[in-house]
């Protein structure tokens, strides 16, 4: 029987969709080429499906749409239109704006295009895009995404709130992130209070707002003096949160870098700390739950409330607000019963949400794109 060709394009891998591109790779009954706009900084790829069309970082933080911006914008479509050429995919599929926005100029409609949006699509280009283009942009973003023959969220809350603000058609399917089976931690929940780690994982950008969780963590330290903070990532602003660091003096606050590997780092962590002021989902409070780790998140649009489904499963906080994280950092570092309860239906919570589910919901809906030819 003859494979279905999906052509997977992104611009990032070196955080989550990263990891959620290598798990499509297991997509039975499917030959994958994946497609990145930039080689990744951090991660190393040794798979021969991946082509890259720059070699370094192109694109600023923020679009201006000045000439550089404007021409690798061209560079990337000529690339693109070369490799479709090359690979004749049966189904496309785009992840998030950028993406979708350079693919969608020029498709070819005898190709599906299944458009998958990963973070909160409003807040993303409110933040990105100059002021002068925010509405051109939105209007272009809700054409295509009416165009694609799928749009799939990664929760329920955003893809609510994508169909309204974009004004789509049909409501998005939603597909929860999965991650692979998990070994069991062999660490005792009163080993990780003695000396309790502090950990938050993410990129160091306004988005994800490390400052707060440093805040924080100065309260905490004087109530609970051999406390660590542990920040792994990288970003722009890391240079601006290390002097913060070090301007007051914050002892035990550790920058890890950027890590591919995890899971011995959640394992020896005591709390994870999550403060994004916008998401779609939240792939490492995932990774943390699946570790038995206790969640402290921000009830951030959109993601984190749906995985700890409204304080069930973990404590939500207001964004921006560095006492009360305090406050529910100690609750649970000086309570050992309730340090344990949350331990337990972290982990309990993380079963929900394994990769083979994630993979036959994709694997049904590139099959029927491409019998639907």
């Amino acid at each position: 029987m003859k494979k279905t060709k999906l052509l997977i394009y992104a611009k990032n891998i070196d955080g989550g969709t990263g990891t959620f591109i290598a798990a499509l790779q297991k997509l039975k009954g499917v030959q994958t080429r994946v497609l990145v706009t930039q080689k990744p900084q951090y991660r190393k790829i040794n798979n021969q499906n991946y082509r890259f069309c720059f070699n370094q970082k192109k694109y600023p933080e923020k679009y201006y749409f000045l000439p550089p911006v404007l021409v690798n914008l061209f560079r990337e479509r000529l690339w693109l239109e070369k490799q479709l050429r090359k690979f004749k995919p049966d189904v496309v599929l785009t992840i998030d704006a950028h993406c979708l926005l350079v693919y969608s100029v020029f498709r070819q409609p005898s190709i599906k295009l299944i458009a998958t949006i990963h973070n909160n699509l409003l807040a993303v280009v409110n933040y990105r895009v100059s002021i002068l283009f925010q509405n051109l942009i939105k209007k272009l973003l809700s054409t295509y995404l009416n165009q694609a023959s799928l749009v799939v969220c990664v929760s329920q809350e955003l893809a609510d709130n994508l169909k309204h603000q974009f004004r789509l058609n049909q409501k998005p399917q939603v597909i929860y992130y999965g991650i692979k089976k998990f070994k069991k931690n062999s660490f005792k929940p009163k080993d990780k209070l003695d000396k309790p780690v502090l950990l938050s994982v993410g990129r160091f950008s306004e988005q994800k707002d490390f400052l707060t969780i440093i805040k924080a963590f100065t309260v905490v330290k004087l109530k609970i003096p051999k406390s660590q903070l542990w920040l792994v990532g990288d970003g722009p602003q890391i240079q601006k949160l290390q002097n913060y660091v070090k301007k007051n003096k914050i002892s035990d606050v550790k920058f890890l870098g950027w890590r591919q590997n995890l899971e011995k780092i959640y394992q020896k962590a005591s709390i994870f700390i999550f403060s994004s002021h916008w998401e779609g989902f939240g792939w490492t409070i995932l990774e943390a739950m699946a570790q038995g780790l206790p969640v402290i998140s921000s009830n951030s649009p959109y993601g984190p409330g749906e995985i700890l489904n409204n304080d069930k499963y973990g404590t939500l906080i207001p964004m921006k607000n560095p006492q009360v994280m305090a406050r529910v950092i100690q609750n649970l570092l000086i309570d050992e019963k309730l340090y344990n309860y949350y331990s337990i239906i972290s982990l309990e919570r993380a079963h929900f949400f394994l990769d083979n589910k994630m993979l036959v919901k994709y694997i049904d809906i590139i099959l029927n794109a491409n019998a639907n030819k």
